[in-house]
């Protein structure tokens, strides 16, 4: 071996690439040394570089000189295999370079010994591919062989170091992380013992024990051993680290941090390999991975598809990397509410997990929970259970008891037994899932102020109110460290309700206003989650009797909507409809009402049966305001819409005919109204109304509108059936029933029928002094009506 190619390995095992390629360029320049040997030795040295192309260019060239140069059988063939190989894995061309491992292997294992380090340089780069192509165990299987041999035949040394390393990546990848970080701190340890403090291999060690750490829940400790690693790498191993500290950050939060990382790593995979290759597909997930932990779903889910395609490409059907990025994009899915697709996605993942050679149940386990998540939304709620606990038992079986996954499910099983109001089992789940999320993240992370608002509303629901505000409030302090974020709009909002329902109204309409404020100045300013905030802003201060300014923020909040024709922006209108009732602005109510109607056709064409429910509300609206024709107009729109899809004897044929009826006998067509309105009831004594009352209503006005005719007979009738319905409704000795026998008793004194109506008087005095008392107002209005229908008999004896 010629002194130029001494010194290109001593610099490549120093970790030196630069200098090592130039002393091996100038050696093969010069012919110094074995040209095939020179060849493989710069093939690896660009490999490791991150130039893959001219890796693979130089390791051809060496295969096509051996091939002619050397015979069959001969094991200097196996060299130039094994290169090639190498630098066909790194490009993603796994089947190919298994071929050839596997062919080194044979070759090596037959003319050199099972036993001999170069067969057992074979033996590890195979592990490594059997881990990466998702065969973990066989991986385990070869990495162990390998490091056996070295212990025996070199003791400490480098080429140990990698056997650990390899070991240890297996025993990860099967989800034993305990055995898989002691491995890798050996193999750490051993590096830093042989190598210079500069060494790719450190920083390799460093990376690959961060990532355990985080695996088992220790986020935190992995970001500052991923910052080492990153401090040591040079391109392109930057790309690796860039991706892994960003992911990293991500989790803790810190994702202003994160994100910059995680796109700089994208970039340099794209570069170096290729918008195709599966490190490109790995950046891609990562940085979308962070983007859905923004709520980003929308920029999330291209990244996702495109890494789950690459994956496909590359590496087939049955890949545990399939199963990652299915449960990522279900995920996505989920959170932008398409629950159908997010659960297609879930169930496509446990299906290839069932007929997996590998176990992964880790993974298993966050497939199950999401699925949990989306059946629990369907009010498939004995499914979800049991889908949340098989999670749960295999999350605390593979990453421990307290692993920040295992707090994740906890989390949401609390929340589905919440919901199934089994209270203490609800309350226990939160208290574990919360002592999880401190004890990992620290007291101040927003994944604790997310639990923390989960646990202040069961507080609310369970009317513990102060242990409620508490807890919302240290929510609070822990989102006000990142100033202006949509949480912290969400946390004052959730205080602001629980204040207003003490009657703390001024205080949760100045929460309110912070919690505008803050979307508002938001990069993204959404419009419709700041309409939901004035809608609830108005709510509070029409509680709180704040009309006009309860107005000014429902009329923003629809503003907000423009010319949606969403539910949300209906709900918008009929917020503004009800402040404006209760301020009496009919005609106002009236033109949100007609809004509506326009909105319904412009959506679903002419005439549409929803479209009869809010012409009927606004007819009311127009009788309220004086628009009477206009009613009118309305009312028999709706009652022709009715008439054309609904069954006769429909209840709600019988409300169109009484709004009608109502219309018709306020414009003095009072036979005509009348006769709407007692087709109504006819209807009504059939199939009652939703609302019962509404028929009640219906009866008083056919009794007012005989009056207005003077048919005071027909009047009095009318009044019988409305105090016999009445007491059907409540009891006979019921204080309403009091109210109608005095309006009876009026309408008899005035059809001067007066021994009826001091009959139907007196029994109205009883019931009142029964029910509230002699001294009560009703009872002593109805005492004087009585006085004065006796003095009119007095005085029509005398």
């Amino acid at each position: 071996m010629s002194p130029a190619m001494d010194e290109s390995k001593r610099l490549l095992a120093e970790g030196r690439y630069a200098m090592a390629a130039d002393a091996a360029t100038r050696s093969l320049e010069t012919a110094d040394g074995d040209v095939c040997e020179l060849l493989d030795l710069l093939s690896e040295i660009e490999r490791r570089r991150g130039d893959v192309e001219a890796a693979e260019r130089r390791a051809r060239e060496s295969l096509e000189r051996r091939e002619s140069a050397v015979p069959d059988g001969d094991p200097r063939r196996a060299r130039t295999w094994n290169q090639l190989a190498r630098v066909l894995e790194a490009r993603g061309r796994f089947p190919d370079a298994a071929k050839l491992f596997e062919r080194a292997l044979r070759l090596r294992e037959n003319s050199l010994g099972g036993d001999h380090l170069e067969t057992i340089d074979t033996v590890n780069d195979l592990a490594w591919l059997r881990v990466e192509t998702g065969r973990a165990s066989e991986g385990e299987e070869l990495a162990r062989r390998a490091l056996a041999v070295r212990e025996r035949a070199l003791g400490d040394h480098p080429d140990t170091a990698v056997s650990l390393n390899r070991v240890s990546l297996a025993l990860r990848a099967r989800g034993k992380h305990a055995e898989a970080e002691q491995t890798q701190r050996r193999a750490l340890d051993m590096r830093r013992r042989l190598l210079r403090a500069e060494h790719p291999d450190i920083a390799e060690s460093l990376n690959n024990l961060a990532a355990i750490v985080r695996a088992a829940g220790r986020p935190a400790e992995a970001v500052t051993l991923y910052a080492e690693a990153l401090a040591l790498w040079e391109h392109p191993s930057v790309g690796v680290g860039c991706t892994n500290l960003g992911t990293t950050l991500g989790q803790l939060g810190r994702h202003d941090e994160a994100e910059p990382l995680l796109r700089r790593a994208l970039t340099i995979a794209e570069a170096r390999f290729g918008a195709n290759h599966p490190a490109a597909a790995t950046a891609a997930n990562n940085l979308a991975t962070s983007l859905d932990s923004q709520k980003r779903y929308a920029e999330a889910e291209p990244l996702l598809q495109r890494a789950l395609s690459i994956d496909e490409r590359v590496h087939g059907r049955a890949h545990p990397k399939i199963r990652t990025a299915l449960a990522n994009l279900a995920g996505v899915e989920r959170a932008l509410g398409r629950d159908a697709v997010a659960e297609e996605y879930y169930r496509t993942a446990l299906g290839l997990f069932d007929a997996a050679v590998e176990p992964a149940d880790a993974l298993r386990g966050t497939v199950l929970n999401g699925l949990a998540v989306v059946v629990e939304r369907q009010g498939r709620h004995e499914e979800a259970e049991r889908l949340y606990r098989e999670a749960l038992d295999l999350k605390t079986k593979t990453l421990g008891e307290l692993h920040p996954e295992v707090g994740t499910i906890a989390a949401n099983l609390a929340t589905l037994t919440r919901r199934l109001g089994r209270r203490d089992e609800a309350r226990s789940l939160y208290h574990r899932a919360l002592a999880i999320r401190e004890r990992v993240y620290g007291a101040d992370h927003d994944s604790v102020a997310t639990l923390l608002t989960h646990m202040a509303m069961f507080a609310r629901e369970e009317d513990r109110r102060g242990d409620a505000e508490q807890l919302q409030r240290r929510a609070i302090a822990i989102h006000q460290r990142r100033t202006d974020h949509p949480d912290l709009s969400t946390s004052l909002s959730n205080l602001a309700v629980l204040l207003s329902e003490q009657d703390r109204h001024q205080e949760a309409v100045d929460l309110l206003r912070q919690a505008i404020a803050i979307l508002e100045r938001g990069p993204e300013r959404d419009p419709e989650a700041i309409a939901e905030r004035l809608r609830l802003l108005a709510r509070v201060q029409l509680r709180a009797g704040m009309m006009a300014q309860a107005e000014s923020a429902a009329a923003r909040s629809l503003s907000l909507q423009g010319a949606a024709t969403d539910e949300t922006a209906n709900k918008g209108r009929a917020l503004l409809g009800s402040i404006y009732l209760k301020q009496k602005k009919f005609a106002e109510a009236a033109d949100l009402a007609r809004q509506h109607a326009d909105a319904l056709e412009q959506t679903q064409g002419a005439d549409p049966p929803a479209l009869a429910d809010v012409l009927v509300e606004l007819a009311r609206l127009q009788i309220l305001s004086g628009r009477l024709a206009d009613a009118e107009t309305s009312a028999r729109r709706a009652l022709k819409i009715r008439e054309g899809v609904l069954i006769e004897g429909h209840p709600q044929l019988g409300e169109s005919r009484y709004v009608l009826g109502v219309t018709l006998a306020r414009q003095r067509h009072l036979d005509e109204g009348i006769a709407e309105i007692e087709r109504a009831l006819t209807i009504w004594e059939r199939r009652p109304p939703a609302v019962p009352i509404e028929r009640l209503n219906a009866m008083h006005q056919v009794v007012n509108f005989h009056r207005e005719r003077g048919a005071l007979d027909d009047a009095i009738q009318a009044m019988e059936r409305a105090i016999e319905y009445t007491s059907h409704l409540t009891a006979r000795d019921h204080a309403a029933v009091g109210a109608e026998l005095r309006d009876l008793s009026t309408l008899l004194l005035d059809a001067q029928r007066l021994d009826e109506a001091e009959d139907a008087c007196e029994k109205s005095f009883a019931i009142f002094a029964a029910a509230l008392g002699d001294r009560h107002p009703d009872a002593l209005k109805a005492r004087r009506a009585l006085e004065e229908i006796r003095r009119r008999k007095r005085q029509k004896q005398n």
